[in-house]
């Protein structure tokens, strides 16, 4: 372990064949909690990550730790972070967000000061290349409820989603750090051009093709307006992972499906970033799209987009792309999905995408822009009749 001392946030880009992964076991998340937060664990569970590694944590009510003055009583999550992310000063940024986010009534993490007064420190794993061995590890405090992936894509739950997305860019308008407009990676949606460098890992031909086709798009309807686009600060991950709800406690004995359920928090603000708000609520529409059985794919976007615009509104260039917006992020998915894969086959989580997103993307494709904003804004209106 080293200290915080991470540098001045570079930007760095991930290049094909980098292992950036944490190479550790739940054996040595016990040993950092403990060692580094003073804290008893009692137990340990691996929760799903793409490029770093998360752990679900109980503790014991002993505690040795003289920056804690009470225990969190939902549990905590040892956040171990890639080694391309953390030399970077982006927690900093994501630490602020968390606040400003708290005070507009958005609930969400936050960091657990460690034994030596830091909110993060520097762990060496072992790697044989020690610049791919570097990760920061930091201790949040677990917020309850179910994540938005493991209940019924509801409409309502739909509309909610997009407004609690508006909302959060409502409440970082005009937050800046450096570390937000530096941000460089793959995910950003900016980067979508740059899949070409990793579509060789795509294994189905015609998979291949439809994002070509896409990055194409990209190129000559998306590029040209970006100019046009608002700017601000996004989350950048507004996924079904990321969002988590609730339902009243009576309603807990009744089956899943016949629940109510509310958005109550948002986590991970990992990629965040300064970029264009409309990739907030096109990211947010795709993982909707992938893992809806509920509503009809197709008509997830007229229920997220409600919500939104209740909040944020989209200019004629914005809504106008949408389109390949959501397609782009599409091909970051299961791009970077299948890329990610290959290097790490043990880690069945980033083909999560795969199953169900191939033959979406290809019917959001396949249908016309003119229709499918038509159904949407058939969606939009009904709400619009509510209020």
């Amino acid at each position: 372990m080293t200290d915080q001392n991470d540098g001045a946030g570079v930007s760095v880009e991930l290049e094909p064949g980098t292992v950036i992964r944490p190479q550790m076991t739940d054996s040595t998340a016990r040993h950092l909690v403990e060692a580094l937060y003073g804290l008893k664990v009692k137990s340990v569970k691996e929760l799903n990550s793409y490029d770093d590694k998360n752990y679900l944590v109980t503790v014991d009510d002993e505690f040795d730790n003289p920056n804690i003055e009470q225990l969190w009583p939902h549990g905590y999550v040892l956040k171990v972070l890639n080694s391309m992310d953390s030399p970077k000063s982006h927690v900093d940024a994501e630490h602020e967000m968390m606040q400003m986010a708290v005070k507009c009534n958005i609930k969400c993490t936050f960091p657990i000061t460690n034994c030596h007064g830091k909110l993060r420190q520097l762990y060496f794993s072992g790697n044989t290349k020690p610049q791919h061995g570097i990760h920061m590890v930091r201790l949040m405090t677990y917020l309850p409820g179910y994540i938005f992936g493991d209940v019924p894509y509801k409409p309502n739950l739909l509309y909610e989603a997009g407004k609690y997305a508006g909302t959060l860019n409502k409440c970082l308008k005009g937050y800046s750090h450096e570390a937000l407009a530096t941000f460089n990676s793959i995910w950003n949606m900016k980067s979508v051009p740059k899949l070409n460098k990793f579509s060789y890992a795509i294994r189905d031909p015609a998979n291949k093709a439809q994002i070509k086709e896409v990055l194409d798009a990209w190129v000559s309807e998306v590029e040209p307006h970006i100019k046009h686009f608002q700017k601000g600060v996004i989350h950048g991950d507004f996924n079904e992972q990321n969002i988590i709800v609730q339902c009243e406690p009576d309603e807990e004995s009744k089956p899943k499906d016949d629940r109510e359920y509310h958005v109550y928090g948002i986590i991970d603000f990992g990629d965040s970033q300064d970029s264009c708000l409309v990739f907030e609520i096109a990211i947010a529409i795709m993982y909707m799209m992938v893992e809806s059985h509920y509503v009809d794919p197709l008509l997830v976007g007229g229920h997220v987009l409600a919500g939104y615009l209740s909040e944020v509104s989209l200019n004629e260039y914005e809504r106008d792309a949408l389109k390949t917006l959501i397609a782009g992020r599409f091909a970051q998915s299961l791009t970077m999905g299948e890329y990610t894969y290959s290097q790490d086959p043990g880690n069945e989580y980033v083909l999560v995408c795969a199953k169900n997103g191939w033959p979406r993307l290809q019917r959001l494709w396949n249908t016309p822009k003119e229709k499918l904003y038509a159904m949407w804004n058939e969606i939009i209106q009904s709400y619009a009749q509510k209020d």
